[in-house]
């Protein structure tokens, strides 16, 4: 836009040789600073995020019968997508489905999690480092687990690279736990598409 080439016309302005200029250090940062305001991605009310995330994934459940304690763990993989929708510039409300193959403890074992709850986002630059609380449940069955759906609360954690107001990358994990005796714990890569800014 003309008051940006004006802005960066001004910063970029020499001065002759020998001369010093006590503002000269203060335009190298906003030099750098207008150079990323293109990077920029301002979070508000009513932005939307829709993501998908594939990764490695385990849980732990207790199949305790009576007198008789017993648990079983499994590890594969599972694909999540994830809903997000700006609440202000700092807090998300979170929505996600995830469903997933397990190598049980006698075969083939099948998972999935869903919850709702709120991330905050700790910044609006590039790189945008998110916390997030949420509560749901988990299922899983097959596999010699046997058929159980358990409550959960899930923490997780995300740094996200905003490549431009369309979409981002980066990379999210998530530990959920509960009384009921079940962990599960997911990590990998997330693509996210927004939209809503306008």
């Amino acid at each position: 836009s003309a008051p940006l080439r004006s802005l960066l016309k001004l910063l970029l302005r020499t001065r002759p040789p020998g001369r010093y200029c006590p503002m000269r250090a203060p335009r190298r940062y906003l030099i750098i600073l207008v150079a990323t305001l293109p990077a920029l991605a301002l979070a508000d009310e009513g932005d939307d995020v829709l993501s998908l995330r594939p990764a490695w994934a385990s849980f732990t459940v207790d199949q305790s019968s009576g007198a008789k304690s017993s648990s079983v763990t499994a590890r594969g993989g599972a694909l999540e997508v994830e809903y997000e929708r700006g609440l202000n510039d700092t807090f998300w409300f979170r929505t996600s489905v995830s469903g997933g193959a397990y190598d049980g403890p006698a075969g083939l074992t099948w998972g999935g999690t869903a919850t709702v709850g709120l991330t905050y986002a700790f910044d609006v630059l590039r790189y945008v480092p998110t916390l997030g609380l949420a509560a749901g449940a988990f299922g899983a069955t097959g596999g010699g687990v046997e058929g159980t759906v358990r409550p959960l609360v899930e923490l997780g954690v995300a740094l996200d690279v905003l490549e431009s107001r369309a979409w981002s990358w980066g990379f999210a994990a998530r530990f959920s736990t509960s009384p009921s005796e079940v962990t599960v714990f997911t990590i990998g890569p997330r693509l996210s598409w927004r939209w809503g800014y306008f």
